[in-house]
């Protein structure tokens, strides 16, 4: 399921654009080919009297049918993107069905051999090609920039002071440290994890360009008003504050200072 989605189909080629819900990245039968042959086994489930017959399996039900439905619907409003819905891991509430549907067909013993057959077969069709091309990347990974890295004590620090904000302040921090914020403070942040955050690409750029040191006075006044930004985090990962002439500002007030990472309070 995996590798059709994320190797095969790409459906991660296009992510600033489409993370926020937009049209399909990737055609919905993409999605059931790819959830391969328990689609096709979950199918008979849906007609049997047994399926519905717990609160848990009308669960799984609905875990299988929704994302589906609604991946036709275009944009709806939601605050997520198709990306998102394919990582629904539809395999496993069909697989659940399929489950339903061989015991039912095993009840006859003229039928029973024809599924094993069947099933064994086009499990190992979409079983083992793909699991030679996972274990293919795994041995030969491909580069990736995206990790964190802070000394514990340090990233600590920070993060308990920021705790002690008030709930629902904004603070604008680099990428890596945004991604962490959320987990261990009451705070909101700008730019995140990019699979959550709608117009990805442009806060990122208007941040960067900000951690930079080289955005005008009446720009940064601008920026910090728009998002209404209480804290902003140097030194982390993004340039200390006295790096930059953004420590001559009178509306940024330093509140937290140690081991190079600086906190500054956004003030009238």
């Amino acid at each position: 399921y995996r590798y059709l989605l994320l190797y095969q189909w790409k459906s991660y080629q296009a992510l600033h654009g489409t993370f926020i819900w937009c049209q399909p990245i990737i055609p919905v039968w993409y999605l059931f080919a790819a959830v391969g042959p328990v689609f096709v086994l979950a199918l008979p489930s849906l007609f049997l009297k047994e399926t519905y017959s717990h609160a848990i399996r009308r669960f799984v039900v609905l875990w299988a049918l929704i994302p589906s439905v609604v991946h036709l619907l275009g944009y709806v409003g939601l605050p997520t993107s198709t990306v998102r819905l394919s990582q629904m891991f539809l395999q496993i509430p069909y697989a659940l069905l399929s489950a339903l549907s061989l015991e039912y067909v095993f009840r006859h013993k003229r039928w029973r051999n024809i599924a094993i057959g069947g099933v064994l077969l086009s499990a190992g069709a979409y079983a083992l090609v793909p699991s030679y091309f996972t274990v293919k990347d795994i041995i030969n990974p491909e580069n990736s920039y995206y990790y964190s890295y802070f000394t514990q004590d340090a990233s600590q620090k920070v993060l308990a002071f920021l705790a002690t904000t008030p709930k629902d302040s904004v603070v604008m921090a680099g990428e890596m440290l945004s991604v962490m914020i959320p987990s261990f403070t009451d705070n909101k942040v700008i730019i995140g994890h990019e699979g959550t955050n709608p117009e990805y690409g442009l806060k990122k750029t208007e941040v960067v360009t900000f951690f930079y040191g080289a955005m005008p006075e009446d720009e940064v006044r601008a920026l910090l008003n728009r998002y209404q930004v209480s804290y902003i985090v140097f030194g982390a990962d993004s340039m200390p504050l006295d790096q930059t002439y953004y420590a001559e500002f009178s509306f940024l007030k330093v509140v937290y200072n140690d081991n190079g990472i600086t906190v500054a309070q956004v003030v009238p």
